[in-house]
């Protein structure tokens, strides 16, 4: 089933807690770099190592027939299209795309998507301790509680970014999203994002930021305009809003 299905039923849900005390709270840079080839809009991300002091990108992941089943349900079909393509963002290795599950299983790479929030558990050596799925289970996740509008900090929307800073969507304005998966664990070098203000209790739904309390931190509007509320604030710009955002 699409996000955009999916949507009409997370608002019925109750609301979600708020993310456990101990753990903080961050946004992924959106960092433009010259891709090869080059591209004038590149894919915004992040190498997230498998260790604290790595500078590399950590253990490449199977994308096994539960992780694409996944994956099928909280995309439309141009978004899906997107995460299954070779050589643009999660996935840079050939495999058999014409296979709805590929034998043997396509392998994506550790990143972190710029614009997008993230938990994190442990802070070691000027890096973050991403919380993150493991890839081999995702059997206790429903697709209709764990979706980029409910938990935006556990799943991606992927953008691009131009030298310019401008912040687009990849291919022909495509919602495409990706479950925060790992083989082993996740870390991001702290200068790569911007970590939010300590003593709050965060809640999240796809672009906007709450406090425990279910007061707005930050709205963002259709167009991507950024609204701050009660002094609170953040500098990083998330991906563009998707067709159905309101």
């Amino acid at each position: 089933m699409p996000l955009s299905m999916a949507a009409s039923i997370i608002k019925t849900l109750p609301p979600r807690p708020p993310v456990p005390a101990g753990y903080g709270c961050a946004i992924v840079n959106q960092e433009f770099w010259v891709s090869t080839p080059p591209l004038a809009n590149r894919p915004s991300t992040i190498p997230a190592s498998q260790e604290s002091g790595s500078p590399d990108k950590g253990t490449d992941i199977p994308v096994y027939p539960h992780i694409w089943r996944y994956l099928r349900w909280i995309n439309n079909d141009a978004g899906y299209k997107f995460v299954r393509s070779i050589g643009y963002m999660y996935i840079n290795k050939d495999y058999d795309q014409s296979a709805p599950n590929p034998d043997p299983p396509p392998v994506a790479v550790s990143i972190m998507t710029g614009g997008s929030f993230f938990v994190f558990d442990r802070e070691e050596n000027d890096a973050l301790r991403v919380v993150c799925h493991n890839y081999l289970d995702l059997s206790g996740l429903d697709p209709a509680m764990v979706n980029w509008e409910r938990t935006p900090e556990l799943v991606a929307k992927a953008c691009c970014v131009a030298q310019d800073g401008k912040i687009t969507n990849p291919g022909s304005a495509v919602d495409a999203y990706w479950l925060r998966i790992s083989k082993t664990e996740l870390w991001i070098k702290k200068n790569r994002c911007e970590i939010f203000p300590p003593g709050v209790s965060y809640k999240f739904r796809g672009m906007n930021v709450y406090n425990g309390n279910d007061e707005p931190l930050m709205t963002v509007d259709k167009g991507g305009k950024q609204t701050f509320y009660n002094g609170w604030r953040i500098h990083t710009f998330g991906p563009v809003p998707p067709a159905w955002w309101i």
